[in-house]
């Protein structure tokens, strides 16, 4: 046998299977590359989907991953040491029971004089009471002397249901944040009064067109204040997107739903010539519509909070800001004078500190942002009763937001009107410390 030749065969099959092996490592690389890109793909998908539930505009009702869940409180429960104890006033009695003795109930030995008398308080509700149904006969004349055709003057409400539950189905409706089958059930248990959810929303919808009137009056209050804060948020009508608006000035609050979240629903709410300041978060639509603004800084700390949280290097440019604002809120307790003089101050300091934001990649965005906003973030300081915040919108539209969440979508165009009216009354007249039956049921008798 040639050894040579042996050898040579050896080293071809080596050689082959070596190449064979070379191969499928390659194929098999290639293979691991396209699921690396798979996986990070989905990756970066999932990770835009968890914006909505992680970022500095998140409300807690969507925070699924909270990262400092509640504790026990420590120690006692109640006030700390030093502060005003609160205690209810106690209710004058509207009737009086007397618990007495005459003789003892183990030897009937008769009873001298109570040796005292301990008072007790019980405050309770009365039991449910029926529907008071009352029949209107209403006579009709004729004047023999004119002709003419005489019905007595009398104030009735349209349909078969009065006054005082309208009022109520309002106050459950807005106030208590029920829904149509909840303000049925509470009816049927209070007061045996057997209703349907059609019923019940005719009457919302026929109380919002008579109270479209005092709409329309608070939008001219709005447009005659000289400010206003402002914001929006999402809400579903028939399934399709739309947009919750608020106007309020702490006084007189204006809910409107539209199909757009541009500067048409501005000018509709204040007019083309509004000449006061709008107190509002970063949405272009406000610039566009006027250069008389004043930027939320409870918004942008709240992104720079957010991003000191992940990069602890930028703390830092987050204290300087949080200081900044402190300085506005204690230039708000000064004489108007002496605000003016601090503004471009001020806007001086910022505008120093976006630079040094802006030489970071990681805080370039919120920089640019803050930037974008120029000296509208001063506003407050050159104005009396302007906040640097727009916070009081916030608070204002949140009722809003949780009947959102348990109604879901409102069913059409006609309720979202309803619902506009007559949130924006109520919650107006609550603004205003009004008793709220007796003034719904004055502007109901009213319309």
């Amino acid at each position: 046998m040639d050894w040579k030749k042996s050898t040579s065969g050896v080293d071809s099959m080596s050689s082959f299977a070596v190449y064979k092996r070379l191969e499928q490592l390659e194929t098999e690389n290639i293979e691991l590359k396209k699921q690396l890109l798979a996986a990070l793909k989905k990756i970066a998908e999932l990770e835009q989907r968890l914006l909505a539930y992680e970022n500095a505009h998140t409300p807690p009702s969507k925070q699924r991953f909270k990262k400092n869940p509640p504790t026990e409180p420590k120690g006692k429960l109640g006030a700390k040491v030093g502060h005003e104890k609160w205690e209810r006033e106690q209710p004058t009695p509207t009737e009086t029971i007397e618990h007495t003795e005459t003789h003892c109930p183990k030897c009937n030995h008769q009873l001298d004089k109570p040796l005292k008398v301990v008072r007790k308080i019980v405050e309770d509700i009365p039991e449910p009471t029926p529907v008071i149904v009352t029949e209107h006969l209403i006579s009709h004349y004729k004047c023999k002397h004119c002709g003419k055709n005489i019905v007595p003057k009398v104030k009735l409400p349209q349909g078969s249901f009065g006054y005082n539950l309208q009022t109520e189905i309002a106050l459950l409706n807005v106030d208590s944040r029920l829904p149509l089958r909840k303000i049925k059930s509470i009816l049927k248990r209070t007061h045996n009064l057997e209703i349907t959810d059609a019923h019940i929303y005719k009457m919302l919808h026929t109380m919002s067109n008579k109270l479209s009137c005092e709409y329309e009056k608070n939008i001219q209050l709005i447009r005659a204040s000289p400010f206003v804060h402002a914001d929006e948020t999402g809400m579903s009508v028939d399934g399709k997107n739309y947009y919750l608006w608020v106007f309020t000035n702490g006084v007189t609050t204006i809910f409107t739903i539209t199909k757009t979240r541009s500067k048409k629903t501005i000018n509709e709410i204040l007019g083309e010539n509004y000449s006061g300041i709008i107190i509002c978060d970063g949405w272009s639509a406000y610039p566009n519509y006027t250069p008389h603004i004043q930027r939320c800084w409870a918004h942008i700390l709240r992104e720079a909070k957010y991003l000191a949280k992940d990069f602890p290097l930028f703390k830092t440019f987050y204290e300087r800001l949080c200081k900044m604002f402190a300085q506005i809120k204690k230039l708000l307790q000064q004489p108007i004078k002496k605000r003016k003089s601090a503004h471009d101050l001020l806007f001086e300091q910022l505008t120093k500190l976006l630079d040094c934001m802006e030489s970071h990649k990681e805080y370039k965005k919120l920089a640019t942002k803050i930037r974008n906003g120029g000296k509208h973030w001063f506003t407050c300081l050159l104005h009396p009763n302007i906040q640097p915040t727009n916070n009081l919108a916030e608070q204002t539209i949140r009722e809003p937001i949780i009947r959102r969440k348990i109604f879901g979508c409102l069913d059409n165009q006609k309720g979202a009107q309803t619902f506009s009216i007559n949130t924006s009354l109520i919650t107006t007249w609550k603004q205003q410390k009004l008793d709220l039956f007796q003034t719904i049921k004055q502007n109901l008798q009213n319309g």
